[in-house]
């Protein structure tokens, strides 16, 4: 097996997270582990408390936390449908650096907001800051391209409009952390695709 074909050919930094995600929700089940899905979220979702007592990883771990089935299955549809697009143009590497960013900054963002309305009762996990990081990229590249793998900004603008409506029009949606990584997602995406057109004198290109 050419690993090095499959790595040029494939969006294996999506498959690979969308991967990552599924098993964190079925991991315990699959593998016959006892934990109890409150127990997985406690552990690493993000609280206030727990960053307080420093416990900084959970920024990162709830990235790959969902609360249910419905909530997994919406972040990993846009995940599939917008990753791999955005793989395709940034390149593996930046399209990961892109992903991690606006999930933990999301997060990070998250904590800000919790602490100053003193909110120790929250537990904040999905895949939703992460996502909407890569929205943003998507519009960054629609924005400074003439499109995004067949999407134009058109479709991203409203893509973006109706699932930010749709968090408002929800419970119990952490609507910060979605803002906040489309805004990382959008900065992020800029740089990366600038970075990407910019003339090399080496056609060979270090970010594939």
């Amino acid at each position: 097996m050419n690993f090095r074909w499959i790595w040029r050919q494939y969006p294996v930094i999506t498959i690979f997270l969308v991967g990552v995600n599924a098993l964190f929700f079925f991991g315990p089940d699959l593998f016959g582990i006892p934990a109890a899905l409150y127990e997985v979220l406690d552990g690493g979702g993000v609280t206030l408390t727990g960053v307080q007592d420093g416990e900084f990883y959970r920024v990162l771990t709830a990235a790959f936390l969902h609360f249910d089935i419905n909530h997994l299955m919406g972040n990993m549809l846009i995940l599939a449908v917008l990753g791999y697009r955005l793989e395709n143009i940034l390149g593996h590497i930046p399209y990961l650096v892109l992903y991690l960013v606006s999930a933990v900054g999301a997060n990070l963002v998250s904590v800000f907001v919790y602490f100053t309305t003193n909110d120790y009762a929250v537990i904040s996990a999905g895949a939703s800051g992460a996502v909407f990081g890569v929205c943003g990229g998507m519009f960054a590249v629609a924005l400074l391209g003439r499109d995004a793998e067949g999407i134009s900004l058109q479709q991203m603008v409203l893509l973006i409009a109706l699932t930010l409506v749709s968090g408002y029009l929800s419970v119990e949606v952490n609507n910060v952390a979605h803002i906040s990584g489309l805004v990382f997602g959008i900065l992020v995406g800029l740089v990366f695709y600038l970075l990407k057109r910019r003339p090399k004198k080496n056609p060979y290109n270090p970010w594939q």
